[in-house]
């Protein structure tokens, strides 16, 4: 019986906050690098999410989001994890097609990015290809207001 309320609780939770979640590529590499691709649709926002992901050691290490709904360019999210494998931190960046990069764009990040442009998603970031890094967020790029991005954070 409980089993079943906590069926029926979580799948409530997922409707609410978002129409439907669609894994659209996981490839996973020889050297245990996985990459995946899914989108999110918000239910009531008119608001598409476009993830990417880096898994390394059964830990996502980075992740790609890019909401159509918001004026910002992809967000990168570094997660760093405490040697019992828990998270301690995120680090957050905006994707720069210019050299006003702080970061340059890595081997795993552009191979995602080839991942991503194959799928050539409707209502998706057109440049992935054009990305040549990543400055740090500062506090006037708002990335806290994009829906999904704080309730992401604590999930990893």
């Amino acid at each position: 019986m409980s089993r079943y309320i906590i069926t029926s609780l979580t799948f409530s939770l997922i409707t609410i906050s978002c129409v439907g979640i669609k894994i659209i590529v996981h490839e996973k590499q020889p050297d245990k690098k996985e990459f995946y691709f899914n989108s999110v649709e918000y239910f009531g926002r008119n608001c598409k999410e476009f993830c990417g992901f880096i898994k390394e050691h059964k830990k996502i290490s980075e992740s790609i989001y890019y909401y159509n709904c918001t004026s910002l360019v992809p967000v990168k999210v570094l997660y760093n994890y405490d040697t019992e494998g828990k998270l301690k931190s995120s680090e957050y960046f905006l994707s720069v097609i210019n050299d006003s990069y702080e970061f340059q764009t890595t081997d795993d990040e552009k191979h995602l990015f080839e991942i991503i442009d194959r799928k050539n998603q409707r209502g998706n970031y057109k440049n992935y290809s054009s990305i040549k890094g990543f400055r740090a967020a500062i506090a006037s790029d708002n990335i806290f207001s994009i829906p999904g991005i704080s309730k992401r954070v604590n999930r990893h």
